[in-house]
């Protein structure tokens, strides 16, 4: 059956490719990276739908088939902007499913290990998503989230229209998140665009990356004609991604991360943690990992809970956890701030006995609510 599934693929795609040639009009843009590009996808969606009528993806449909299945079930005439979202894990594989959307505007968010075991090394993951780019018209525009490594050198080698975009950055850049801080409201801070242009914005998004994702998304918006205002109203009216760093109100503030499994992700949570006021209490099982870095990441894991949390729940069995609390003693972590739950119902147990009113809760990993 596979030379029969392979031939029905091929006509989707072939579909999907001549509709989406058909529509001279359509803003088509495509969005890769190692991380981030399905929040930042989202991100832009939604600050775009402030002034177009926009169809991205959803999820993570970011294959061949996955593409092609939005385009021809789901593309109408109304819509004025396509927002596609590529994987991959080969060499070829972007600049095959550039080829079926053809877009004028592409975006790196980020270049890391991920799909390290496929790619082979760092330079051939930066060159596969590179292949965006590269696919590009010749009046094409490009734009890269800053970060002081490799998509910087992405950059730095496209010759074609380009932008970039950063919180903090250490030197110039398109559009620019300063002045960020974080509460049980979410986030607020100034967005700045080269040209001097600044407004005040204010999300319910929490964390550093997804200010980076919406410096990103602003920098698409503002060279598409949106004015600051439009962008900073479009930001406001962002929704916060279920169980990533999803900040949920109450007489207890809950920052649900359970749907985050990378030690990047954790570091970051722990850092949004830090910023809240009252006491800071995580729930946490660990951080997943090949058998060979598990006991590696956990005790980095617990390291970094320094200065960030007032108590820990940690639920599983004690001696897997071992590197963890390994890792938290020897930051100087008090073992009286250390629980340990037998599961989830156990932590819940727990945080009802320590908790109060005004706590901040962190569930972390695939720690239930």
């Amino acid at each position: 059956m596979d030379p029969i599934e392979e031939r029905i693929n091929a006509g989707f795609y072939h579909e999907a490719r001549r509709k989406l040639l058909s529509r001279k009009d359509l803003i088509k843009i495509a969005i890769t990276g190692s991380y981030g590009k399905t929040l930042t996808k989202f991100i832009l969606a939604g600050i775009l739908s402030e002034k177009y009528d926009v169809l991205a993806t959803p999820a993570s449909f970011n294959t061949a088939m996955g593409i092609s299945r939005v385009v021809n079930d789901s593309l109408e005439d109304h819509h004025q902007v396509f927002i596609a979202e590529m994987g991959g894990q080969h060499i070829g594989d972007i600049r095959y499913l550039t080829r079926l959307v053809g877009p004028k505007i592409g975006i790196i968010t980020s270049i890391g290990p991920q799909h390290l075991d496929t790619y082979g090394s760092m330079a051939n993951i930066a060159e596969g998503k590179y292949e965006l780019i590269q696919g590009l018209p010749e009046d094409g525009i490009a734009f890269f989230a800053s970060d002081s490594g490799y998509t910087d050198r992405l950059y730095g080698m496209c010759t074609k229209e380009k932008y970039n975009a950063a919180v903090d950055p250490m030197g110039d850049c398109t559009m620019t998140v300063t002045e960020l801080t974080m509460n049980p409201d979410g986030m607020s801070f100034w967005l700045t665009h080269a040209s001097g242009e600044r407004v005040r914005c204010a999300t319910r998004l929490l964390g550093r990356y997804n200010a980076q994702n919406i410096a990103l998304s602003g920098a698409v918006a503002y060279t598409l004609g949106m004015t600051m205002s439009e962008i900073a109203n479009g930001i406001s009216h962002l929704q916060p991604f279920e169980k990533k760093l999803q900040l949920i109100p109450g007489d207890k503030t809950i920052i649900d991360d359970t749907q985050n499994e990378s030690p990047l992700g954790a570091a970051e949570a722990l850092s949004v943690l830090a910023e809240f006021p009252g006491r800071r209490i995580m729930i946490t099982p660990g951080l997943p990992a090949s058998d060979d870095k598990e006991e590696e990441i956990n005790y980095a894991f617990g390291t970094q809970m320094k200065d960030c949390v007032d108590n820990v729940i940690l639920i599983g069995d004690k001696k897997k956890l071992k590197p963890l609390v390994r890792g938290m003693a020897a930051a100087g972590i008090p073992k009286a701030m250390i629980r340990v739950a037998a599961d989830a119902d156990d932590a819940e147990d727990i945080l009802d006995e320590i908790s109060e009113t005004g706590d901040t809760v962190l569930y972390e990993c695939s720690a239930q609510i």
